[in-house]
C-alpha cells in the first residue's frame, strides 16, 4: 500500500497519472507469492523472469550466450549489407569498429562477458 500512497503522491505533485493497467511489476529473489500480491494490489501484471528493464536483461545468466544474443542481433543490424555496398573499404573499417566498441558497452558494466569457446 505504501507503494501505491508514494505513486499517487507523485501524481498529484507532477500533474501526470500512473496506468496500473498498463505496468507490469517483477522482482528478483522475492518469493513468487509475494510478487504476485503486490501485482493485485497494484492491479498491475507480473513479469516474467527473465524480463527487460531499460534494454537490460534482468534475472538472465549472464554467462549464457543466449543473453547476448540480442547484442548480437543490434551488431548484425547495424553492419547490414546494404551499408557496406555504399561505402569505401576505409568507411566499411571505420563503421565496424564503431559498431563493434559501442553496442556491446552499454552491457559490460553489469555483465561479464562469456569467453568464446574459439570456434
Amino acid at each position: 500500500m505504501y507503494i501505491k500512497v508514494i505513486l499517487r503522491c507523485f501524481e498529484l505533485s507532477s500533474g501526470l497519472r500512473v496506468n496500473f493497467y498498463k505496468s507490469k511489476i517483477g522482482a528478483i529473489g522475492v518469493d513468487r507469492y509475494e510478487v504476485k500480491m503486490y501485482s493485485e494490489i497494484l492491479h498491475c501484471s507480473l513479469m516474467d523472469i527473465p524480463f527487460k528493464y531499460l534494454g537490460l536483461p534482468i534475472g538472465g545468466n549472464p554467462s549464457r550466450c543466449s543473453l547476448w544474443e540480442p547484442v548480437l542481433s543490434k551488431i548484425r543490424k547495424k553492419l547490414s549489407v546494404w551499408k557496406g555496398r555504399n561505402l569505401s573499404f576505409a568507411g566499411r573499417v571505420c563503421l565496424i569498429k564503431s559498431v563493434t566498441n559501442v553496442v556491446p558497452l552499454f552491457l559490460l558494466p553489469f555483465f561479464k562477458a562469456p569467453i568464446a569457446d574459439g570456434h
